[in-house]
């Protein structure tokens, strides 16, 4: 019997508009086993701003995170956040510097949520000093199918240079 050679289905693509803080992938079908996305982020604020995410258009204080960060010149630091209403992404940089975020979410199991929660590890960076790199891992505490994944920022709106991909994987 062959391999399943298939490995990313490409479901969904969003570009920011420069008129929205939010990227929204929604109507997620629940027929793979895992999810990706990956990208970049910009916002249009003059400054960098706070960038997060949410499964499901969920704000409830269901998102328990492992977070490391480094600003890139410094060591690594760390937090446990728990029962917290989204998931900080880091600090997306602002268009004036011509640089972009670099995004990858890796989703795990995110459909079959009949006895383990979904769980996710996410990480984000820019090439600016201070804005720096964030690794997290996530656990979405409800068992229900993830269907829907918001990124926010809290200030300004996505450029049209923030374009991230959604991937369906298949038996990983």
């Amino acid at each position: 019997m062959a391999a399943n050679v298939e490995t990313f289905t490409k479901i969904a693509s969003v570009t920011g508009t420069g008129s929205s803080n939010t990227l929204s992938f929604t109507s997620i079908p629940n027929t793979y086993t895992d999810l990706v996305v990956r990208g970049t982020m910009q916002t249009s604020y003059a400054n960098a701003t706070t960038g997060r995410l949410r499964f499901n258009n969920d704000s409830g204080n269901n998102y328990s995170v492992q977070r490391m960060f480094t600003s890139g010149q410094s060591v690594f630091s760390g937090s446990l956040e728990y029962a917290v209403n989204s998931v900080y992404t880091g600090a997306t940089t602002y268009s004036s510097t011509n640089y972009v975020n670099s995004m990858e979410l890796n989703v795990f199991s995110y459909a079959d949520v009949t006895d383990l929660y979904p769980t996710a590890t996410q990480s984000t960076g820019g090439p600016k000093n201070g804005e720096g790199w964030v690794f997290s891992c996530i656990t979405y505490m409800t068992l229900t199918a993830i269907n829907r994944i918001d990124f926010l920022i809290d200030d300004g709106n996505y450029t049209t240079a923030s374009e991230l991909t959604l991937f369906g994987i298949l038996r990983a």
